[in-house]
């Protein structure tokens, strides 16, 4: 393990790989923190250790660490495993809830991408300036940008209505974006942001990702209170909850 950075005399950060069942980059951070906490994701472990602790006890800890974080991949290593990247051609059909499209590639020696919908086809048009390769690592971002605007009006007429029923709640501005790390997000200026994987989700699901939205309108917490207001609406939230977390990592383009 090697010593990354040391531009302050109290912090200090090592990175590694941690190796068992699925093998992920580590970082352990040593900094002036009252309490020592981890964290775990495909893309990696982190670890914050308090430089109040001596070296026994930071290896103490580590070792609690490791049991937790060894059991957590033993019980669900799908979900730490490296995503899988999609691989599009010309031709390929991708069926979005009730739409589907066929998507023409096409590479081509200028600077930038571009991408546009006619007629139930997406035309990619991929620069070749950085190589097939890297061109080719663009597609999801771009087919996320064109068929997220192209669902973006069906998703406002339900969340508006949504909030006719149950809110009456001013909404801001409602957007998709291309975010792997949440399920939605709403300002306290009441604007939504939803994740393009949305669209992969079902209906019912959706409708859940929707509300939760709309409820941080009334409640800008995750409170008892509005968890109260998400299951009056939602009474079974919790198993919609359970499939995201248990599907989330397969909803991606």
């Amino acid at each position: 393990m090697k010593m990354m950075d040391r531009s302050r005399p109290e912090t200090m950060t090592y990175e590694g790989e941690w190796k068992c069942t699925v093998n992920l980059p580590m970082k352990i951070i040593v900094e002036n923190r009252a309490n020592s906490r981890v964290s775990l994701s495909r893309k990696g472990i982190r670890i914050r250790l308090s430089s109040r602790l001596s070296e026994p006890e930071r290896k103490k800890q580590i070792l609690e660490f490791r049991k937790w974080i060894e059991k957590k991949i033993e019980n669900d290593p799908g979900r730490f495993a490296p995503r899988k990247v999609k691989k599009y051609r010309s031709g390929d059909v991708l069926a979005i809830n009730d739409s589907s499209y066929t998507l023409q590639i096409d590479y081509r020696n200028k600077k930038n991408h571009s991408v546009r919908l006619r007629g139930g086809t997406i035309h990619l048009s991929l620069s070749m300036a950085g190589g097939e390769t890297k061109a080719a690592g663009s597609i999801p971002a771009l087919l996320s940008r064109c068929i997220g605007k192209d669902h973006l009006p069906f998703f406002r007429e339900r969340i508006e209505a949504l909030n006719a029923k149950h809110f009456r709640k001013k909404i801001g501005r409602i957007s998709f974006k291309y975010n792997k790390s949440n399920w939605g997000s709403c300002s306290t200026r009441g604007n939504i942001n939803l994740p393009t994987r949305l669209l992969f989700v079902p209906r019912d699901v959706q409708e859940y990702v929707l509300v939760h939205e709309l409820c941080h309108l009334v409640e800008n917490n995750h409170s008892p209170r509005f968890w109260k207001l998400v299951g009056k609406i939602i009474p079974d939230y919790g198993r919609k909850r359970n499939w995201l977390k248990r599907n989330g990592d397969k909803c991606y383009f």
